[in-house]
């Protein structure tokens, strides 16, 4: 994977770009650098866990068919030309398992292997008073807010109706339902929630409630099984220090959808586009191009004429092939590849790169950005 995520600088203990080696209690010396976890560490790692197989000249207990691509976090556009090549095609064809090597190792030394990933839909809704034909074309003085729509308002309504009040539950009109999961997806579950420590992740990831209050088991089946709909970044008028009265021209909302099995993003994006033109917030005609990937081509659509939040810069990157999300037991599309479990290191794991890419973007769960973290 060539083309890490951006990163900020300032959020670094040392340069991303530089992978330097670091001593990081407790864990001795790590490596801090854009792509260390996410993906070229674990990437590399595997590659020499294979040469050291050889080189013992050991034999693995199954076939592996390796296929990489390097531009996962721009959608993956040009994979199918790769895996639909029919001597690769036939050789995954042969394969039972997906297995992409991901930083799964947590602090107190549990090992796990992910059989899967949530895909995701990416976008971003713009709210702009120049497009909507109502609110202010610039930035105006907030006091004329009492004579003068706020297209930051207007947002907020748009992002206020996706969800339940609690922002847990998907609220969208038919929006495509996931399927339960199986017994054997449950039984792996309850072995990996026994295995794996509930508090170590709830410390990992600096929270102190599940949703809900849910147990750690039940905590891990919501996570393995519901769809989820995620403000990414939010961003309108003055957020410098201290306070500007003024009435925002323009804000943007930054969006994920995550997928599970039985889901299609096609299903998913159309029923949030309807859903939100059925409230009066409608997609406004521009420049811009929709741009939706799925996993058969790219098509090409204009936004239709209208008025209300303009969704623009959609980048629908529906991927079933991303990585790893809280207690990393996550979905794919192949209901075969689903939940992980502590490797049996005998050779119970067999790998493959997968017949269908959707494009996924990984779950970021797992990236440590801030200060004095080892990053993706």
């Amino acid at each position: 994977m060539y083309d890490v995520k951006q990163f900020d600088p300032a959020e670094w203990t040392s340069p991303p770009t530089e992978a330097r080696i670091v001593d990081k209690p407790p864990l001795g010396k790590v490596i801090v650098g854009r792509g260390a976890v996410n993906q070229k560490g674990p990437e590399a790692a595997f590659l020499a866990a294979l040469h050291a197989i050889r080189g013992a000249g050991k034999k693995m207990p199954v076939n592996l068919v390796m296929v990489a691509e390097g531009e996962e976090e721009i959608g993956s556009p040009h994979i199918p030309q790769l895996v639909r090549r029919p001597e690769v095609l036939a050789a995954l064809k042969k394969c039972v398992g997906v297995f992409m090597p991901s930083a799964t190792q947590d602090l107190d030394g549990i090992v796990t292997v992910n059989l899967g990933s949530k895909g995701v839909i990416e976008l971003e809704l713009v709210s702009s008073g120049e497009k909507w034909g109502r609110g202010p074309a610039k930035d105006i003085h907030s006091s004329l807010k009492a004579m003068v729509d706020s297209p930051a308002w207007h947002l907020v309504k748009a992002l206020n109706r996706l969800v339940s009040e609690d922002g847990n539950e998907i609220a969208i009109d038919n929006y495509p339902k996931p399927r339960p999961l199986s017994a054997e997806e449950k039984a792996m579950i309850e072995k990996v929630s026994k295995v794996r420590s509930e508090a170590q992740a709830k410390k990992q990831f600096s929270v102190q409630h599940w949703i809900d209050d849910l147990p750690w088991e039940q905590a891990n089946e919501r996570l393995e099984s519901q769809p989820t709909v995620n403000i990414e970044g939010l961003v309108g008028g003055y957020t410098g220090p201290g306070g500007k009265t003024i009435l925002p021209h323009r804000a943007v909302a930054k969006i994920d959808m995550r997928l599970v099995p039985d889901m299609k993003a096609a299903d998913a994006l159309a029923a949030l586009k309807t859903y939100l033109a059925k409230r009066g917030f409608r997609r406004h005609r521009s420049e811009h191009d929709w741009r939706i990937r799925s996993d058969e081509h790219i098509r090409r659509f204009r936004a239709d004429q209208g008025t209300g939040c303009d969704l623009q810069k959609l980048r629908n990157r529906s991927r079933s092939c991303g990585r790893a999300t809280l207690a990393r037991i996550q979905d794919m599309s192949s209901p075969a590849n689903r939940s992980s479990l502590r490797p049996d290191i005998s050779g119970s794991v067999t790998a493959a790169a997968p017949t269908r890419r959707t494009n996924t973007t990984s779950s970021n769960q797992r990236t440590r950005r801030s200060r004095g973290s080892t990053a993706q």
